[in-house]
């Protein structure tokens, strides 16, 4: 008996999800989740020697159906991600984000630190509360500038700060 190009795990993998999909879309669950490049012909060949059809048919096929991981830029310039099926995505920025450093609170924004919406890097990434990201935008305070905006986010912190011990007294 010849070798399988598959591990055990990827194997598992297969015979757990071939089944109401096709093969092109198992491919891309296959290659994203283990990180590796197999051909749509590679997975074929998997299915075919173990004799397993997937129930998956044309008339199932949708044209506009885009893979859980797929990317694309909404109107106002965003990148949103597809998380699930049917049709969920999220902000990729929420995303990064809440990777790294857990769920976003409540009444807390993350906002780009150099202003452009597509750069989704964790350093160009900072979590505002909604009172900071309205003074910040009040004031004129978020630039294209990283280090700028940084300062801005101390200021607006500070100002609120000193306002809050004034009322105070």
């Amino acid at each position: 008996m010849r070798k399988s190009i598959f591990s055990a795990e990827q194997t598992d993998f297969l015979l757990d999800n071939y089944e109401d999909i096709s093969t092109k879309y198992l491919t891309e669950l296959f290659n994203n989740k283990f990180e590796v490049a197999f051909t749509v012909q590679q997975i074929a060949n998997f299915k075919s020697r173990r004799k397993l059809k997937s129930g998956y048919s044309r008339r199932n096929w949708n044209p506009s159906h885009k893979p859980i991981g797929s990317e694309t830029i909404i109107a106002d310039g965003y990148i949103k991600v597809k998380i699930a099926e049917p049709d969920h995505w999220e902000h990729k920025h929420r995303l990064v984000w809440e990777k790294a450093n857990g769920q976003i609170p409540e009444n807390h924004s993350v906002i780009f630190l150099d202003g452009n919406q597509q750069n989704c890097v964790l350093e160009n990434l900072a979590l505002v509360d909604a009172n900071t990201h309205g003074y910040m935008f009040k004031s004129g305070y978020y630039t294209t500038n990283r280090g700028l905006t940084e300062s801005g986010i101390a200021v607006s912190k500070l100002e609120r700060k000193i306002r809050e011990l004034e009322a105070g007294d």
